[in-house]
């Protein structure tokens, strides 16, 4: 990634430190992004052992009630080895990634063997996301997945077992 430093915003003539690493982290996201970590990915996933698609092919095409309660037509939903809908204790909707490497790794991050997968944001943050493209804010607050950016924004085992 080449960054434009010429193009930032200048403090005394130069580049922040600050502004550099904001946008480094900004950067740094957006590629994930590009490297798949996207609910609209998740129907392309694949057993790691066979190779064989989690969601069976040829796709089908539904109508599917989403994270904010809305539905949406023509919505290819990923199978549920792959996906999988929840409410929280306080009624809220949520879906998480369930893939048995992500459900592992997961576990092992937070050291919890109970828990079913990587919960997605419940606010989706794209106008058309159906299930959430970022990592649950308040179950990773400094992950570089998540939707909001930090100075200590990191990429965690849960985000390299997504990729």
């Amino acid at each position: 990634i080449n960054f434009c430093v010429d193009s930032m915003k200048l403090s005394d003539g130069a580049v922040t430190q600050e502004y550099f690493d904001y946008s480094v982290g900004v950067s740094a996201h957006e590629l994930g992004h590009v490297l798949g970590i996207t609910s609209e990915h998740l129907k392309f996933f694949r057993d790691p052992t066979t190779g064989e698609p989690l969601t069976p092919r040829p796709f089908v095409r539904s109508t599917v009630t989403c994270v904010d309660g809305t539905e949406q037509n023509d919505i290819i939903l990923p199978s549920e080895k792959t996906l999988k809908a929840g409410i929280t204790s306080t009624g809220k909707s949520y879906f998480e990634v369930v893939t048995p490497t992500i459900t592992a790794v997961a576990r092992n991050h937070f050291d919890c063997q109970s828990m079913t997968g990587v919960r997605l944001e419940n606010q989706p943050t794209l106008g058309a996301d159906c299930f959430g493209t970022h990592f649950e804010e308040r179950l990773y607050f400094t992950e570089a997945m998540s939707a909001f950016y930090t100075k200590d924004s990191i990429f965690s085992a849960p985000t390299l077992a997504f990729l």
